[in-house]
């Protein structure tokens, strides 16, 4: 595994620390956000507000050789599957726009 450029890392921290600042309507409920640092990206968690416990609901992992960032979703406990209609990004944003929308339904 290879380390995330400073730059992008830096650049990729402040995205996510917008993202988890916002709370998210899904469902008739309000879900806050937290993230945290894992190999190759960030984990981003949600649970409907006011409750404790957080659910794993992506991953942001950046590929060095490629440059560029790709979401995955959990399928079991300890296995993520990369979303291939959301494609690689340059910047996480779009990927994080992706998240946002869910236009296939498979997050929230």
């Amino acid at each position: 595994m290879s380390e995330i450029p400073e730059l992008v890392r830096k650049r990729a921290e402040k995205t996510i620390h917008g993202l988890c600042q916002q709370q998210i309507n899904r469902s008739g409920l309000e879900y806050c956000l937290s993230s945290r640092k894992c190999d190759d990206g960030f984990e981003i968690s949600a649970t409907p507000c006011g409750q404790v416990t957080f659910v794993p609901l992506a991953r942001l992992l950046f590929s060095c050789e490629l440059g560029q960032w790709t979401l995955h979703r959990p399928r079991t406990e300890n296995r993520w599957s990369y979303v291939p209609e959301a494609g690689g990004a340059l910047d996480m944003t779009r990927l994080i726009r992706y998240l946002e929308n869910d236009p296939l339904n498979i997050f929230w």
